[in-house]
């Protein structure tokens, strides 16, 4: 990535599951949303100023580097030292693409919002760097001193549904990030702000709660909230992995039927979140974890009865 010229803003540096991660930037109000975002990892900037002027091979340990050339360029560059993506808006979509850095090799492309695929490439930035976890795209919670993780895709519900169980009396661990630590097999909190569209608040009966605006990320517009502004005194501590809920999209009714551990593995590796190098030897890796948690599909119904029946599971069988 050229970045010769390029007047950087202070480095930023983040501290997940006890790893430093460092943002660095030309734009202000990327790093902003970066912070309100995850600011609960926040450990402040790098004081160091030569950072600022290194080239970023140069910049030590696991992070990314943010061009924003979009107003005089319409180019967006991000560098995570695994890809290398370029995103330009076109017809008022944007559009990326994206390269494998250790292999030249074009990899994925698409349309996805400049914020979202910053933050996509900051979570591959973190499972990489903290090898002995594992990450999939999931919400979680706890309950009864057990985790419970619901994986599936965007737009399937997940935010929504983890904010309805903590009302229950569930507990939060994340909303859209499951952090399996594969050797304890428990699952960390990963408490970033939550994104909800006005369709999700509205279902919550949050339309009074203090929130922060985000550009669109999706259909709607979203904001930003803490979880402590939903659900004051709700974050959860880290729990072994005792139910994963595969969330399969919606119907008039809700229903959960149980899903064998050895297809369970499976799924749950696809809903993964960075690279897998072995895939052979993660497999390997997660079979006693998922084996050992009750799995199951979960179609979605209408709100309330959907959080109701997954509440009867898991008060029927954490007895």
């Amino acid at each position: 990535m050229d970045s010769v010229g390029v007047d950087f803003l202070p480095v930023d540096v983040y501290c997940f599951l006890g790893k430093e991660v460092r943002v660095r930037s030309n734009s202000e109000a990327i790093l902003a949303h970066l912070r309100s975002m995850y600011g609960r990892f926040y450990d402040g900037p790098d004081i160091d100023p030569k950072t600022r002027r290194m080239h970023w091979e140069e910049v030590p340990g696991p992070g990314m580097q943010i061009l924003d050339h979009l107003p005089e360029r319409n180019e967006l560059l991000i560098d995570d030292r695994n890809y290398l993506y370029r995103a330009s808006q076109t017809n008022g979509r944007y559009y990326y693409t994206s390269r494998n850095l250790r292999t030249a090799a074009d990899d994925l492309s698409g349309f996805c919002p400049p914020l979202t695929l910053i933050q996509s490439s900051l979570l591959r930035t973190i499972a990489v760097s903290a090898r002995e976890h594992h990450f999939v795209h999931a919400g979680a919670v706890s309950w009864r001193e057990n985790a419970v993780v619901f994986p599936a895709a965007s737009g399937l519900g997940k935010t929504t549904l983890v904010l309805k169980l903590l009302s229950l009396g569930c507990k939060f661990l994340s909303d859209e990030v499951g952090c399996l630590d594969i050797e304890g097999a428990a699952i960390e909190p990963f408490p970033r702000k939550v994104n909800l569209r006005k369709e999700s608040r509205l279902l919550l009966h949050l339309s009074g709660t203090k929130q922060e605006n985000v550009p669109a990320q999706g259909e709607g517009p979203e904001q930003m909230l803490d979880i402590e502004e939903i659900s004051p005194a709700s974050l959860s501590d880290r729990y072994p992995l005792r139910f994963i809920v595969f969330m399969r999209g919606f119907g008039d009714e809700p229903r959960l039927e149980y899903v064998s551990g050895s297809h369970a593995v499976f799924e749950f590796l696809n809903s993964s979140i960075g690279p897998i190098n072995d895939p052979g030897l993660h497999l390997y890796k997660l079979a006693p974890t998922i084996n050992g948690a009750r799995c199951f599909n979960l179609v979605m119904g209408e709100l309330e009865e959907t959080a109701s029946l997954v509440m009867q599971l898991l008060d029927k069988q954490s007895l």
